[in-house]
């Protein structure tokens, strides 16, 4: 697989019509934002409305990233178990048992019920109860933060296609 410098890659899977605008970012964070190997899924109301994934499984960019590319992401639990200034982090946190709840500094999405994690270099997973939303995203090159440009686009196309 050749791709020319400020073209994406080939990105495969499915994606809903009405989720043209995640296939979009995904495309985007490529060209724009940096990302080498990504896979994002998206599932509405228990059906899964994207299943995207393409780039590189490798840094040296001689791998191609399948839907069998694997990647570490693991987290549990579910209620408010800790609330406050994260001296580690120097910010706020707000950490059920595992994961992440949603807060105004690092919103998971516009629903206070929304619970997830932002990883390193900003993979996420994250489920919204009142959208009946389950989202997945997995890299292979980390971003500047947990919460960056990559995952927000993505993030943001997602709510604005429900």
């Amino acid at each position: 697989m050749h791709v020319a410098r400020g073209e994406p890659p080939s990105i495969e899977g499915l994606c809903d019509r009405r989720f043209a605008a995640v296939r979009d970012a995904v495309a985007s964070n490529f060209v724009e934002r940096g990302e080498v190997g990504a896979a994002v899924a998206v599932s509405v109301a228990g059906r899964v409305v994207v299943d995207l994934w393409g780039g590189w499984a490798d840094a040296r960019r001689r791998r191609p990233w399948r839907r069998e590319t694997l990647v570490d992401f693991f987290s549990v639990g579910v209620a408010e178990h800790s609330y406050g200034p994260d001296r580690v982090l120097e910010r706020p946190s707000r950490f059920a048992l595992g994961f992440q709840l949603t807060q105004p500094e690092r919103p998971l999405g516009p629903n206070a019920g929304a619970f997830g994690h932002f990883g390193a270099g900003g993979s996420l997973g994250f489920c919204d109860p009142e959208a009946d939303l389950a989202f997945g995203y997995v890299m292979n090159d980390m971003g500047p933060r947990w919460q960056n440009p990559r995952n927000r686009a993505l993030i943001d196309a997602v709510y604005a296609c429900l």
